[in-house]
């Protein structure tokens, strides 16, 4: 049986005009992140992920899996992330999906 930490998680995919403005994207984040993600931890954000999405060809994608300590924290790191999505909508066009969950099953191997 296993153990299940209880804990909100998002997985967000986003998606870009071309690979240039993937790369740039990336590049973005590495400088802002230093400013982002201590306020990210003391609002509640445990763990975040990221991937580039390569099974999908022709297409610019990354994915995101984001792990909180619970619904209240998700709500206090929101504005965080609201900021940092107008910061990106104002420098690369780009398409954001996100699907939120509870964990109800988690596997450590």
């Amino acid at each position: 049986m296993s153990k299940v930490s209880a804990k909100l998680v998002n997985y967000t995919v986003q998606t870009y005009m071309n690979e240039r403005d993937m790369n740039f994207a990336a590049s973005q984040w590495q400088e802002r992140k230093k400013e982002y993600l201590p306020r990210l931890k003391v609002a509640g954000l445990k763990k975040m992920t990221g991937m580039r999405i390569w099974n999908k060809e022709g297409a610019f994608s990354t994915g995101w899996v984001f792990e909180y300590e619970s619904e209240e924290a998700f709500k206090k790191c929101r504005p965080i992330w609201q900021e940092i999505d107008r910061l990106e909508q104002s420098q690369y066009p780009l398409k954001t999906l996100s699907f939120r969950g509870v964990v109800i099953s988690e596997e450590e191997l």
